[in-house]
């Protein structure tokens, strides 16, 4: 008698990640997701944002990682949106390439997650989070690669509600970001998961962080900061200005990026900055 066939529904969590030129992280973030409990119920998707070092060529070493294959830099948010219109989970688990999860990492997020909809997404253990920043500290944040103003996570709590964790590993439903008409591709390479913490606000939704989860923090790939990466990140904050404290505090921030690349002779952002050029897969 032949043994009956289940079929298998659509799984919990896709473990979205964004790779570009980071292959030694990348392999280790996937050896150490292939070991996840509950694997069956997990999906491990990469999307290879037109890498040069050989990360979109290690996914076919672990067969049952999904794989798209961008042919240049598209900016995270372009490549994120296509994730997401590719993923099958309910949660979508948004993971940077340098780390590496525990087994019970995704389960204990994701049970969490589904415990509470009053909560919208959920994170492992960060070291600092941040309030969601007005136009002074998105100038600092795009002079200096860091947001001002940081708030610890305290280890020996259960739990920490944040407002805002630029680049960790947040787990949400993804029919939250379907609601959002997925990610705004006003965003280029920066910034997009400002926007999805401040739509997770304005739903009334808190984001958790559960200090007793952990990750490792790998080395990370150096961020970009040529000229189109550094206009980019300018643009994306005055479009999130423009967004949520209006047009005038958008164009405002614009322009004053504008005349202070002018004042130090940086012509080349300047040029940028008046044409709007993102890192979105138009660039050179």
């Amino acid at each position: 008698m032949n043994p009956t066939h289940v079929e298998q529904g659509p799984p919990r969590v896709t473990a979205l990640i964004v790779s570009r030129n980071c292959a030694p992280q990348l392999r280790l973030c996937l050896e150490a997701l292939e070991k996840s409990v509950e694997r069956d119920r997990l999906e491990i998707l990469v999307v290879d944002n037109g890498s040069h070092d050989g990360s979109a060529e290690v996914p076919s070493d672990f067969p049952e990682v999904q794989t798209l294959r961008l042919p240049k830099d598209f900016g995270r948010t372009k490549a994120t949106n296509i994730g997401v219109r590719t993923a099958k989970g309910d949660l979508l688990f948004f993971l940077p390439p340098h780390l590496q999860v525990q087994p019970d990492t995704v389960a204990t997020l994701a049970t969490r997650l589904e415990s509470s909809e009053s909560v919208g997404a959920v994170c492992p253990y960060i070291p600092r989070w941040y309030r969601l920043p007005d136009a002074g500290g998105l100038k600092a944040a795009c002079g200096s690669g860091d947001l001002p103003g940081a708030q610890a996570v305290t280890e020996d709590q259960t739990e920490v509600a944040v407002e805002y964790a630029p680049g960790a590993p947040i787990l949400v439903r993804r029919l939250f970001v379907r609601g959002m008409n997925y990610f705004d591709e006003q965003y280029g390479d920066h910034w997009s998961d400002l926007e999805l913490a401040w739509q997770l606000r304005n739903a009334g939704k808190s984001i958790l962080v559960l200090p007793h989860v952990r990750v490792t923090y790998n080395e990370a790939p150096e961020p970009e900061r040529d000229t189109v990466h550094r206009a980019d990140c300018i643009l994306g904050a005055s479009a999130y200005l423009g967004k949520h404290f209006g047009t005038g505090s958008g164009l405002g921030f614009r322009v004053s990026a504008a005349l202070g690349a002018l004042a130090g002779g940086q012509f080349g952002l300047l040029s940028a900055l008046i044409s709007g050029q993102k890192v979105d897969g138009t660039h050179t």
